[in-house]
């Protein structure tokens, strides 16, 4: 399995630096101002609403297709087009009411925006929430291929999709902004083409089926309430953190976005796509009784995450600068703007591990079909951050923002522990405080070297070339360093690897 996560990885990492080149292009050509304000809102609208719809399909989804197919490998089929039949009927109905009232839900999403940025975001929504039965699709299968194990096929996906946006943005500049959304729109399709070949190995067959008495769509809709009220929560979250940011500052919603997406990334390349890999294995040792493994999966995922959320928060908080102007900063994208956006980052960084430990223990709970525990942290984590955004937008302006976000991010991690505990019982905390010790010596020792060798360099090279050597050679000490240590099985892990490429070498002789 930690072979199949570090391909998955190594895949969305190659993922996300086409993601990045994307962000990239967007500001070189636009900067942070009306239109990126604008294309930003516009692109999040569909996401708000997939998230509400589509993470609690795929959430619930896995764990009751697992179900469905351990008493009958047949029925995964019929259950999953069942699924994408309801739910985008559903969508329908959330299109209709979105392209009806387009303006108020931008002025929900921005309520700061000027008249001129109302019209060309109201534009650019109408065009993009059509995404909204593509999400739903995709989630199902997504969802379908992870039980199937097919792993890999997924996190491909989001190479088509940067290189239609990429596409896009080019054409935006040379022939009509509106291509921005058009883009946005065809990037969602192209990932369920490329999903087809790949179903076909596993012959699974679409068709339109309905059937609203099915017991295990009434289980999917009963789970999904207590997660689509949990994401609607986090979206909400999000939401006021635009509000605020569109009154503070033309271009805060951007610096925001730029910067939050880079705390994302992140954590989708080292915990999102190790829980791809885990959930269904959890799911499946919920299904089948076996308590310790679960609770082995859920502290291993754990300290899996902390092997790379530690030294990424170290290195954020030490780097914040280097990295956007790396990123970012050419084109429309001015020293002003990198400030901005990388004082946000430096904010954002606080909360990486809160973020990561959060995603971790929510799918605990959803793999237990426990829902209900997940929202009421959710619940709390919402007063918090709104309170917090209150009082810190006050005195840090949009890093206030930031900066609540990362604290109700931790506070609900914990929360989320205490209660993982109290139902399952101690999942050995000595063994994850042990190796967090491990973790932060390694990484503090990393980040010492990376600032030695940059300081060293940045005065004789190029200021970004400076960066991305000490990061590179910080990089390698790292995974020296953990490799010694044997930190998480890691000196395993790699000799599982060199012996599987020795058998392949094997086989081909």
């Amino acid at each position: 399995m930690k072979i199949t996560i570090l391909i998955t990885s190594l895949i969305t990492i190659l993922s996300k630096a086409i993601g990045f080149f994307r962000n990239i292009f967007l500001s070189y050509y636009y900067g942070i101002g009306n239109i990126t304000d604008s294309y930003m809102i516009a692109s999040s609208i569909p996401r708000v609403i997939f998230a509400m719809i589509g993470v609690s399909i795929s959430t619930t989804f896995i764990p009751l297709l697992t179900k469905a197919r351990e008493a009958n490998s047949e029925s995964g089929f019929d259950f999953s087009n069942n699924v994408i039949t309801v739910f985008s009927m559903l969508s329908t109905c959330i299109v209709i009411v979105v392209i009806l009232f387009t303006e108020e839900v931008v002025l929900l999403f921005a309520p700061g925006f000027s008249e001129e940025l109302i019209k060309n975001t109201v534009i650019f929504t109408r065009i993009t929430v059509f995404s909204v039965y593509g999400y739903v699709i995709l989630s199902v299968f997504k969802g379908f291929l992870n039980v199937n194990e097919s792993f890999v096929s997924t996190s491909l996906l989001g190479i088509p999709l940067n290189i239609v946006i990429i596409i896009s943005i080019y054409l935006s500049t040379k022939i009509s902004i509106y291509l921005l959304p058009i883009g946005v729109l065809i990037s969602v399709y192209i990932q369920i083409l490329c999903l087809i070949p790949v179903l076909k190995k596993f012959k699974y067959k679409f068709s339109l089926t309905l059937n609203l008495k099915d017991t295990e769509l009434k289980s999917l809709f009963i789970m999904s309430i207590p997660v689509l009220i949990g994401v609607s929560l986090d979206q909400i979250n999000a939401i006021i953190d635009k509000n605020i940011a569109s009154n503070i500052s033309i271009g805060g919603i951007s610096a925001l976005t730029y910067s939050f997406e880079l705390t994302q990334c992140v954590i989708g390349i080292f915990v999102m796509v190790m829980m791809t890999v885990v959930y269904p294995n959890l799911a499946r040792s919920f299904v089948r009784g076996k308590d310790d493994e679960f609770k082995t999966l859920t502290r291993e995922s754990i300290n899996f995450a902390n092997l790379f959320m530690i030294p990424a928060t170290l290195g954020i908080l030490v780097f914040s600068e280097q990295i956007i102007t790396l990123l970012y900063s050419r084109g429309e994208f001015v020293y002003e703007n990198m400030i901005v956006t990388s004082n946000t980052l430096f904010y954002y960084s606080f909360g990486l591990m809160g973020f990561g430990a959060r995603e971790i223990l929510t799918r605990a709970f959803y793999a237990m079909n426990d829902t209900k525990t997940p929202l009421f942290n959710a619940g709390i984590g919402v007063v918090i951050n709104i309170i917090l955004n209150l009082i810190l937008s006050r005195y840090l302006g949009i890093n206030g923002l930031a900066l609540a976000t990362s604290i109700s991010a931790i506070i609900t991690a914990s929360l989320m522990y205490i209660s993982l505990y109290k139902k399952i019982g101690s999942l050995d905390e000595r063994q994850i405080f042990i190796m967090f010790l491990k973790i932060l010596c390694a990484s503090i020792i990393t980040i010492l070297i990376s600032m030695k060798i940059y300081n060293c360099f940045v005065t004789v090279m190029v200021y970004n070339v400076s960066f991305v050597f000490a990061i590179i050679i910080g990089l390698v000490f790292y995974l020296f360093i953990v490799y010694i240590m044997n930190i998480n099985n890691f000196r395993m892990c790699i000799q599982e690897i060199i012996m599987k490429k020795k058998k392949n070498k094997y086989r081909d002789d």
